[in-house]
């Protein structure tokens, strides 16, 4: 409301200049009786105070006014610049001095009086300086939203604050104008798992003020509107895309969120066997894992002690296919933290307290890692000390010209010979298989980062010929083409179900491998693969060995040859089961390999072995046998079965206590620079439910999940978030992390939260047990979980939220 001394009243337009970096322009939004002042509140999120001369100086002419005014107002403005330090210097510790104005004329007098009286004013009461990153709730303002305030000039003398503008101001307007798109919107979940690393490289203390910023802006604005035509939004003009056509964008992509999510309403259950083990103030991080581990060397206890003696009594003998000598030779690839090398020592180590003496004389040998990421590897050096250490899983099959192993550079730039193991074990990457890339899924012949970690897998298998291996991997991989790729063997009568990945369950495959699978008669007369369907497990250059005729024995293969006309020839699998009478509907096409090896898979939960976490995975059992009915892999399945262990510690459990001295680093990491450069940046970001201004594609993911459980849209309990960095955060959440953190995940923990409330059965998430993967979009994340107390799958890049 205006004041009754108030000359301006609230929403009056000012704008000053500052040298070096352009005009700047804000609003008035209240007025002190007290101190005469007028509050104004920049676009770029500043703020200062004015007298009633500056505003005389600064305010903005209507639009109405004579051309002939005009001039006189530039000359005004001009003189307004000349004399900024005489005004600062009249009025002690003023707050900062702001944009250009152009005055209106007004009788000489009644200002001569008014200027004395506000002089005096300003002498005694020095004007008070905002304090910063702080949200104002004035009640006086008209503004909906609130401002920040700049806290770092707390402490500098007055007379710098403005001299030039901050750091941290040069080209604010531009920053504001360009729609932070590139750096903020978080609808690629790998950009936000690396927004530290963003923050970090586009600190605003290493902006320096330079008036080509502006321009750099303009650019990033004309890539987002770009960006915005090529994602459906039609053109006008010059090719900009107008607000009717950014409306249209928004509603065709919110009728398709909101036919594709489904809410879920099931309650959670409680665990099978009643109530988690209360940890009664003691940590109980320390021995779940161990006793876990114990019990299950207590089962199987006596299977491994025969098995150690049955490899004592062979030993310096020639070993039959299939059996693990003892001590275990641990090869791993994509090897991440080592757990297999952890779990053979917990084994160990449960061993030797149930047999003091040392009587189990169980024992392995960790030779060999391989694992690309700079960071893993950090890991395994710093843990694994002396172990052997490789950075690519595809060059450690390298060969030389009569197809001995060579030696592959480690780590350390050093040339390693491949150590000779028993026992490989490889967690290929998961990422091109995952169900979670539902649009961009790729097969093993893609070329993806799955299939090429997969296939020099099976290559290190076909050269070192371990004679135990394991294979982990997501359950909707490819399994049977893998099997068929490790086994070399193609079950014909299976030629053309559909083995690949497809991105689209709608559409059935049209491949033929009757017509698609192509063969060429080399100089030895071998048939050799030229050209493979995606349904079936072999691939280019793969040499045919024969055929196991339907009901005969597995391991009695009859040679397929070419004849010396032959040679060069290409032949369909149709054309070759026909010249070599091969029935397509009961033969088993066997390729050429170094060394078989059988296979069985088994699907795994975590949580089925004492961790409260959901981890449905699928492990592959891999043995040397030539026998392709060895019936080995049945019994490790009953092994498995037999070793599961009840969850007895909710995911609550596993959590370091608010003091433990890790937890304590890591807020005070997040308090100060790392964090406050992160926390700025999220300031500066649009309001994510403003579609015209954010163009987070994420937004009618939240509008769907929102309007189909019924919340309203602006519904935000937990975090109160709002525009600039506005929070107002419920007990028990981290209010540096959230700082952190952008719109899109600040409204997931508000949608969760809220969903949890209208359940089936109505739980509050400040007073239950619930895990939330913010890394997710919110229509994909569960926000809860089966059973209570347990989380859903923890990975590297996952963001859990307890």
């Amino acid at each position: 409301p205006k004041s009754k001394s108030a000359k301006w009243p609230v929403g009056t337009v000012v704008r000053k200049p500052f040298e070096g970096y352009g005009i700047y322009q804000g609003k008035v939004a209240s007025f002190d009786p007290d101190t005469n002042f007028y509050h104004i509140d920049y676009e770029d999120g500043d703020k200062e105070e004015f007298d009633e001369k500056d505003m005389k100086k600064y305010v903005v002419v209507e639009e109405a006014e004579d051309e002939d005014k005009k001039p006189a107002a530039r000359k005004s403005s001009k003189k307004s610049t000349a004399t900024r330090k005489t005004d600062k210097a009249d009025v002690g510790n003023k707050r900062k001095t702001s944009p250009r104005s152009i005055i209106k004329e007004e009788d000489e007098s009644s200002e001569e009086e008014k200027k004395e009286e506000e002089e005096a004013t300003t002498r005694s009461s020095p004007r008070k300086r905002g304090r910063g990153r702080q949200i104002s709730y004035k009640e006086e303002s008209d503004d909906d939203e609130p401002v920040l305030s700049d806290s770092s000039s707390e402490k500098k003398p007055p007379s710098k604050k403005r001299k030039g503008v901050p750091k941290r101001n040069a080209a604010k307007k531009a920053i504001d104008d360009s729609s932070d798109d590139d750096a903020f919107a978080m609808d690629v979940e790998s950009s936000d798992d690396e927004v530290l690393d963003l923050a970090m490289e586009s600190s605003d203390e290493d902006v320096k003020p330079t008036k080509k910023k502006p321009a750099v802006a303009k650019a990033r604005a004309k890539t987002s509107a770009s960006k915005l035509s090529s994602t459906g939004g039609g053109k006008k003009g010059k090719g900009k895309a107008t607000g009717e056509d950014i409306q249209d964008e928004y509603n065709k992509k919110l009728e398709k969120d909101l036919k594709a999510y489904r809410p879920q309403n099931n309650p959670q259950k409680l665990p099978p066997h009643g109530e988690y083990v209360d940890s009664v103030g003691v940590d109980p991080t320390h021995g779940i894992v161990e006793r876990n581990i114990s019990e299950q060397v207590r089962k199987i206890g006596g299977l491994l002690q025969m098995a150690m003696k049955a490899s004592a009594r062979g030993k310096g003998k020639k070993q039959p296919l299939g059996r693990l000598s003892f001590p275990i030779q641990l090869q791993t690839a994509c090897s991440g933290t080592d757990a297999p090398s952890i779990a053979l020592g917990l084994v160990q180590e449960s061993l030797t307290k149930m047999c003091p003496d040392d009587e189990h004389k169980f024992a392995y040998d960790h030779l060999m890692s391989c694992e690309i990421e700079p960071f893993k590897q950090g890991y395994i050096g710093r843990n694994f000390p002396g172990v052997l250490l490789f950075p690519d899983i595809t060059k450690l099959s390298d060969t030389d010209e009569d197809g001995n192993p060579v030696e592959v550079v480690d780590v350390y730039g050093r040339k390693q010979m491949i150590p000779q193991g028993n026992l490989f074990i490889a967690g290929t990457s998961c990422k091109d298989f995952s169900m979670l890339k539902t649009t961009l899924r790729k097969d093993i012949e893609d070329k993806g980062q799955s299939g090429q970690t997969f296939l020099a897998a099976v290559e290190f298998l076909d050269l070192y010929q371990p004679p135990f291996a394991i294979f982990e991997n997501v359950d909707g991989a490819p399994w049977d083409k893998m099997q068929e790729y490790i086994q070399g063997r193609i079950d014909l009568s299976r030629r053309n179900e559909n083995k690949a990945i497809t991105v689209d369950k709608k559409k059935s495959r049209t491949d033929n491998a009757d017509e698609d699978l192509v063969f060429r008669v080399n100089d030895d007369l071998q048939y050799e693969a030229v050209k493979v369907p995606p349904q079936v497990g072999m691939k280019a250059g793969n040499l045919v060995e024969g055929i196991v005729r339907g009901g005969d024995d597995a391991r009695n293969v009859t040679s397929v040859k070419a004849t010396k006309g032959d040679t060069g020839k290409t032949f369909t699998l149709s054309q070759l089961a026909k010249k070599h009478k091969i029935n397509l509907k009961a033969d088993t096409l066997i390729l050429e390999k170094k060394a078989r090896y059988c296979t069985y898979l088994v699907k795994l939960d975590t949580k089925d072995y004492g961790l409260p976490q959901t981890r449905n995975r699928k492990y592959l059992f891999v043995w040397r046998s030539d026998d392709p009915k060895d019936d080995l892999g049945k019994y490790f399945q009953e092994i498995m079965d037999y070793l599961k262990t009840p969850c007895l510690h909710s995911m609550e459990a596993f959590l370091l206590p608010d003091t433990h001295d890790r937890i304590r680093c890591f807020r005070e990491a997040l308090r100060s620079g790392p964090g406050l450069m992160v926390k700025r940046d999220r300031a500066k970001e649009p309001d994510f439910w403003d579609w015209e201004a954010s163009q987070v594609k994420d937004l009618t993911l939240h509008k769907a999940f929102r309007e189909k459980n019924g919340i309203p849209d602006r519904m935000r309990w937990l975090t109160g978030w709002g525009p600039r960095g506005e929070k107002s955060l419920a007990p028990g959440l981290w209010p540096e992390l959230f700082d952190c953190w952008n719109h899109r995940r600040l409204d997931m923990v508000d949608c969760f939260g809220c969903a949890t409330i209208r359940d089936a059965v109505s739980r509050d998430p400040l007073h239950h047990s619930f895990v939330w993967d913010v890394s997710q979009n919110v229509t994909r994340a569960p926000y809860r979980s089966a059973t209570v107390g347990v989380s859903g799958c923890v990975t590297p890049g996952g963001e859990l939220l307890f």
